[in-house]
């Protein structure tokens, strides 16, 4: 679980690493760091995941840089 930084952690890790952990709690994640690369690459991330089951719950904020990428990777 993480919030802001440590929630962008989470999704990452959760994207590039899903195995390390079964559930995924990430709250107001910094989606917007590294010109929202993360949420750029995270369809392609998702398409190689196996056939493991994982909780993944994220949320993000109205703030504008916060939500913008939040729904961006909610549609993923």
């Amino acid at each position: 679980m993480g919030e802001s930084l440590a929630g962008l952690f989470v999704v990452e890790t959760f994207l590039v690493k899903p195995d390390l952990f079964d559930f995924y709690i990430a709250m107001d994640p910094s989606l917007w760091w590294n010109d929202a690369a993360l949420v750029k690459a995270s369809k392609e991330h998702l398409n190689n995941f196996s056939g493991k089951e994982f909780a993944f719950w994220f949320a993000g904020s109205s703030a504008e840089d916060i939500s913008t990428h939040a729904h961006r990777l909610n549609e993923y």
